[in-house]
């Protein structure tokens, strides 16, 4: 094979790394083995699986102004052993291995671009270490393609039958994807679709820093590889919901017709719009845009794309997801628009920091590995590298797995007591809200109990006797008592007590007659004047609560309170 094209993605990378040289944006995948390994056998194994990829046989290469992708022989290259079981802390010493293969950048157009090999903690103890440049492969190609091949010929040579057929993971299936890609008229619909999406800079979901965890909360400690992260300008907490929590969410979800997959990517966003007070959070999520011939095809196919829902109050968990799912419908579409092209589509090529918000990563398709009847768990490893704070959730690939709920944030943005405070708050919030999806995702809140009981007292104000007596009762008090007084007064127009009781009452009645009363809001969008005091004290004469709307704010603004209050009436008045 020749040089070939790269894809914009890749150029993307490319040139990242081109400016920071010393900032690795390494993949890393482990798998964590309970039981025997036979180590020779690995090593057979993994040299013919990467014998197989020529996706991963490769280096990149500038030449006329444009970046190759070019041909590279591994023939002599060989995955790694390291044996720390005679160290004094075995685990410490493979996390120290680990880190600093994660740390140490690749030269993209020398080097070989993977690291893989084993680590062996004791006797039925190691780590599978898959690492690699990001502008190879993305975490389906390693959790799903790459790792379940090496099981599987791992078993295949340990049972000592045929390996099964040969993998065609050919180095120029993403970049003849993206050639065709960029020429078609799918190129210049997602153009378009994006411009449109994007148009009037919609608020992204910036989550704030300084929050902390609720006092006497159990601290969300650092991850065994978390670390892992910090080479490459990242902060990561990793915490774990168990295994029975998640078991009753799934249960819930199936009961509600959704899936709890689609419940965790709702609860992200409702915590977004909870934290950074926004109704519409415009985010980022992970797609895979394998699809045909691709589908099981190895190298750089995932994406983030921006994604924006409206979320009110009141709003069922249930429901978001229901939104949601058809949003990503709708987005998924021209979800083969690299970030990079949406930028620049929309006139954001230059921001230091995504335009487009937090990333929330759901990563369902994590297997555990079958190594001959030993059986490796994912236990974790870096996702690449983001611009904006990154939610991921996924299990360790056994059917018994708690779920993982990880923040990965730019350390130039989150110090490390932000994201540990941040995972914390959210977890407490998922669980509040996931405990009842079909209840107001408003009600759910990232306070713990005692937080939230401290907060009602210290707010609560001086206790008083409520009289009993309403205020329209005070009203007709005064007008039978003062008619002729002055009750409002608006510019050089005034109204008194008797009017305002005549004019309200006979607006009361007509509003009774057309549906509204106790437990009923009624819509109000009248500007100041002496008609809007008559509305109101109408609607409180008719048993209802009235939903100020001022006739001046934006119609998308309008339509959200509406939407939300659900009135039953509108009042409103007309021009003369």
């Amino acid at each position: 094979m020749g040089q070939s094209p790269v894809t914009s993605a890749q150029e993307a990378m490319w040139l990242a790394q081109e400016f920071a040289p010393e900032r690795p944006n390494n993949v890393v995948s482990l798998w964590d083995v309970d039981g025997e390994l036979d180590v020779p056998l690995l090593t057979a194994t993994v040299t013919t699986v990467v014998g197989e990829a020529g996706a991963l046989a490769v280096n990149f290469r500038r030449d006329d102004d444009r970046l190759w992708l070019v041909p590279r022989d591994l023939r002599t290259w060989r995955p790694f052993h390291v044996d720390v079981s005679g160290a004094d802390d075995p685990a410490a010493a493979a996390r120290g291995f680990v880190a600093d293969l994660a740390a140490r950048p690749f030269d993209l157009g020398t080097d070989a671009l993977l690291r893989v090999g084993s680590v062996r903690l004791g006797p039925t103890r190691h780590l599978l270490v898959l690492a690699f440049h990001h502008i190879l492969t993305d975490a389906f190609g390693v959790l799903d393609l790459l790792s379940q091949r090496i099981a599987q010929v791992y078993r295949a040579r340990r049972d000592r039958t045929p390996v099964p057929g040969d993998v065609a993971w050919s180095p120029a299936d993403a970049g003849e994807a993206d050639r065709r890609y960029s020429s078609s008229q799918r190129f210049a619909d997602a153009e378009r679709f994006w411009q449109g999406y994007l148009a009037g800079e919609p608020t992204a979901a910036q989550l704030p820093t300084g929050v902390r965890p609720a006092a006497g909360a159990p601290q969300v400690e650092a991850g065994d590889w978390d670390a892992l992260t910090r080479p490459l300008g990242m902060t990561t907490r990793t915490t774990t919901v168990p295994a029975a929590e998640v078991a009753a969410w799934r249960r819930a979800a199936q009961a509600s017709g959704t899936t709890v997959e689609d419940l965790l990517a709702a609860a992200a966003t409702a915590y977004l719009r909870h934290l950074c007070d926004v109704t519409r959070p415009l985010h980022t999520i992970t797609v895979n845009h394998r699809t045909g011939p691709l589908r099981r095809s190895l190298g750089l196919f995932s994406n983030r794309v921006p994604l924006q829902v409206q979320v009110a109050p009141r709003t069922s968990l249930v429901d978001l997801a229901g939104a949601l799912r058809r949003e990503r419908l709708a987005v998924l579409r021209h979800a083969r628009h690299e970030t990079a092209l949406i930028r620049r589509a929309t006139g954001r090529a230059a921001d230091a920091r995504s335009p487009f918000g937090a990333i929330v990563n759901i990563i369902p398709f994590v297997e555990a590995l079958d190594l001959a009847g030993s059986v490796a768990r994912f236990a974790g490893g870096t996702f690449g590298l983001a611009d904006e704070i990154m939610i991921s959730f996924y299990p360790d690939g056994t059917p018994a797995s708690d779920l993982h709920v990880r923040f990965d944030a730019p350390s130039t943005l989150y110090d490390e007591p932000d994201v540990a405070g941040l995972v914390s708050r959210f977890v407490t919030f998922l669980r509040a809200t996931m405990a009842d999806p079909a209840a107001p995702v408003g009600d759910g809140g990232a306070l713990d109990a005692d937080e939230r009981q401290a907060l009602l007292a210290r707010c609560a104000g001086p206790a008083v006797t409520r009289p009993d007596v309403t205020l329209t009762d005070l009203l007709e008090r005064q007008a039978r008592a003062t008619p002729d007084a002055t009750a409002v007064r608006f510019g050089s127009d005034n109204l008194t007590y008797r009017d305002l009781a005549d004019r309200s009452g006979r607006l009361a009645r007509l509003l009774t007659e057309a549906g509204a009363g106790p437990e009923r809001f009624v819509a109000v969008a009248i500007p100041r004047s002496l008609e809007l005091v008559v509305a109101l004290v109408a609607v409180l004469k008719a048993g209802a609560a009235y939903v100020p709307v001022d006739p001046d704010y934006p119609a998308t603004r309008v339509r959200f309170m509406l939407a939300d209050a659900r009135p039953v009436l509108l009042l409103g008045v007309t021009e003369t």
